[in-house]
């Protein structure tokens, strides 16, 4: 959905920038292994600012579930 002024809602927008982590997250860590891989990186992953991961879910345990029951 798109608004009048041709932006994109930001329920949206967040909800797209939170499926990007959890995608970057779940390709992490199957490459690397759960504690190779920081917040940061995962960020920088999926395109993102240095510490959005964080950010939209709860702390490391959470990105650590989040792709399994994502899925």
């Amino acid at each position: 959905m798109v608004t009048r002024g041709g932006r994109i809602p930001r329920a949206e927008q967040v909800g797209a920038t939170r499926q990007q982590i959890l995608t970057a997250a779940e390709r992490l860590f199957a490459e690397q292994g759960l504690y190779a891989v920081s917040n940061r990186r995962i960020s920088a992953a999926a395109g993102q600012g240095n510490n959005t991961a964080a950010g939209l879910v709860d702390a490391v345990t959470g990105l650590w579930t989040a792709p399994v029951t994502h899925s």
